[in-house]
């Protein structure tokens, strides 16, 4: 296990365009122009942004089975601070120094308001300690996501070249090539080629 320290940049960003950070065959996050974002360093180096503003996560969350489909796609509104490690590529052309009325467009009065905000954000993760890197450190790694919820936990969302998992409250998506499985309430779906499998709860 690698571990890194991660820490916050003391300069709040904001993007000055509209911003895809996630979009494959089963996933899309983006972010408004206007958002305020502050860069996630390890080792003096950006890792991953804490981002605020207006944004949306949409996820493909249905396993095909023989009795049909199961499960819905996920679409959620970002209007809170949410983390996200392993992009840093378009960081240099998207990004200018936040001013004062674009802290005041998303509710702060001050610079450190919002940093301290994101700094709990960071903390709820694992802390501006040293924590396992999740393979986010280098090119073309993985991409992890920690979404606020209504009740107060991190949704998490990792992503790798083939593989992504989902992981909110009551609800558990693999998705891995022609693979995936769906944990939730209602019922557990396996999908993989030529076999299905399906248990209502």
């Amino acid at each position: 296990m690698i571990l890194q320290h991660y820490e916050l940049d003391d300069t709040v960003m904001r993007t000055t365009e509209s911003e895809v950070l996630l979009k494959n065959e089963k996933s899309l996050v983006e972010v408004d122009k206007g958002t305020l974002a502050v860069a996630v360093k390890s080792e003096g180096q950006p890792r991953g942004f804490v981002f605020q503003g207006k944004g949306k996560l949409v996820l493909d969350t249905i396993v095909e089975t023989d009795e049909g489909a199961i499960g819905e796609p996920i679409e959620r509104d970002l209007d809170k601070p949410f983390l996200v490690l392993g992009y840093t590529a378009k960081s240099g052309g998207s990004l200018a120094v936040a001013a004062k009325e674009d802290l005041e467009k998303a509710g702060y009065t001050d610079p450190k308001l919002f940093l301290e905000k994101a700094g709990s954000v960071l903390d709820r993760f694992g802390g501006r300690g040293k924590i396992n890197d999740c393979g986010c450190s280098s090119e073309g790694g993985n991409l992890v996501f920690a979404f606020q919820n209504e009740m107060g936990r991190l949704d998490l969302l990792v992503v790798s070249r083939s593989r992504l998992v989902y992981k909110a409250s009551g609800v558990v998506f693999v998705a891995d090539g022609d693979k995936t499985i769906l944990k939730s309430p209602r019922h557990i779906a396996l999908s993989k080629p030529n076999r299905h499998i399906t248990y209502c709860m």
